[in-house]
């Protein structure tokens, strides 16, 4: 909420200066353009966790408060040990995704995290659309700017 009455501030602040809306406007994206390298940033660091990780069967355990993050997330059972998922949880389809009486492939890593089918999607996905996302504002950004 603060970021959202921060820009409010700035971009009053750029009108009352007299800056053109389209400069602001490209300000904007240019922002928006950072947001999306970071999140495609942080999914490319996620595949090559992803890529050092160790094919393991486990089976669902619980769905919790991870102790180091602000999230819940799946915890699975390989062996005597439980294991957090890499990412939140669904909320729409918990029931159909995680049953507790079903063995699932999972991704173990050095960290002892695990990536189950559901975090590899998502991993693979969010690459794909935000990557596709920034490089298109990135191409729109660059034909303005070279008339």
């Amino acid at each position: 909420m603060e970021v959202v009455v921060i820009l409010t501030a700035v971009i009053a602040l750029c009108l009352c200066l007299g800056v053109s809306l389209e400069y602001i406007m490209l300000g904007i994206m240019a922002l928006l353009v950072m947001v999306l390298l970071c999140i495609v940033g942080f999914f490319i660091y996620c595949l090559f966790d992803l890529m050092g990780a160790k094919k393991k069967y486990a089976q669902f355990s619980k769905i919790a408060l991870y102790s180091q993050h602000s999230y819940k997330t799946a915890f699975y059972t390989i062996g005597d040990s439980e294991y957090p998922n890499a990412l939140p949880c669904e909320i729409i389809f918990k029931r159909r995704l995680y049953k507790p009486d079903k063995t699932v492939c999972v991704w173990l890593t050095r960290k002892n995290i695990v990536y189950d089918k559901n975090a590899v999607i998502t991993v693979l996905f969010g690459i794909l659309a935000g990557g596709c996302s920034a490089a298109y504002t990135i191409g729109y950004l660059y034909e303005f700017f070279t008339f």
